[in-house]
């Protein structure tokens, strides 16, 4: 203990990201301010991070010594801890819906509501795979106490741009299912539709998504989906009148994109059920396609 120099101790704070420092770190020992510098100066676990000369010599008999330290930074995507302390607590809070707590713990509570999350980790130093006090550190202590790092990661939410490029998948589907429709009225009420009529309806529904992302930037998604797929029906449908003569074919082509476009909204929405939704989809369309080819004569018509 007499060789240790309380009075020259080194506090030493890893960070990752030193470009998330948005103001001057300080830490108050008792009655005593001091001032973070930058870098480590070969301390610490890692050579990234802030240091200070501080003076411990209270700690000599056993004292315990109150500190605070405050540290303002700027956002990131995420935010993890290293449990060195003998009990490690972390009270985490944000003004965020959608976290992902990684790391090798996972916290003790937590609450998610819509505007905000809380989450609480106690872990002790029986919970880890290296010792309390260190004099050096090994690479095998450092690789430790990097695998026991845990936080929380910023989670973005399904954006505008994102929920475009979701709903630009199912392209395919309402173009085969559209072709469909007009296929199976072409049979039933031999009506002749041309190839190129069947492109022009193809076009249109592929405008849906060029109209989607344009009108997104500026309405924002949900009212720019409304609008694109009623234009869109409202074209492809009234183009179908236009065709057939007939109001029956454009009701059903009008119907069957606005269930379409509803239910490719409803999965663009969901996160964790979307696949079992999206699945349960395509059984039933392949049930009702299935259901009304039977009905067609393929070897006479």
């Amino acid at each position: 203990m007499d060789q240790l120099q309380f009075d020259r101790a080194a506090i030493c704070l890893n960070l990752t990201d030193m470009r998330g420092i948005s103001e001057q770190i300080s830490i108050t020992l008792g009655d005593s301010v001091y001032v973070f510098e930058p870098g480590m100066d070969n301390r610490g676990i890692d050579n990234t991070g802030v240091h200070a000369i501080a003076d411990l010599s209270e700690l000599k008999n056993n004292k315990k010594l109150p500190y605070e330290v405050k540290i303002k930074l700027k956002g990131s995507q995420s935010i993890n801890f290293i449990p060195l302390g003998k009990t490690t607590r972390v009270d985490l809070k944000a003004n965020w819906n959608t976290p992902s707590f990684t790391g090798s713990y996972l916290p003790n509570n937590r609450d998610i509501t819509e505007k905000e999350f809380s989450a609480q980790w106690q872990v002790l130093n029986l919970n880890r795979n290296y010792s309390q006090v260190m004099i050096d550190y090994t690479n095998s202590n450092i690789k430790d106490i990097d695998n026991s790092s845990f936080g929380v990661n910023f989670k973005i939410p399904v954006e505008q741009y994102q929920q475009s490029m979701r709903s630009a998948k199912y392209a395919i589907l309402i173009i085969l299912l559209t072709f469909g429709v007009i296929f199976f009225t072409e049979i039933m009420n031999k009506t002749r539709i041309h190839a190129l009529q069947y492109l022009l309806v193809g076009l249109a529904l592929c405008l849906f998504y060029s109209l989607l992302l344009s009108f997104s930037e500026h309405i924002g998604f949900n009212p720019a989906y409304l609008l694109s797929a009623a234009l869109t029906i409202i074209l492809t449908g009234g183009y179908m009148f236009g065709i057939t003569k007939r109001k029956k074919p454009s009701l059903i082509m009008s119907g069957l994109l606005g269930v379409l476009y509803l239910y490719i909204f409803v999965l663009i929405q969901l996160e964790t059920f979307a696949l079992l939704a999206g699945s349960l989809g395509l059984f039933i369309i392949l049930a009702m396609v299935m259901y009304f080819s039977k009905k067609i004569d393929w070897f006479n018509e």
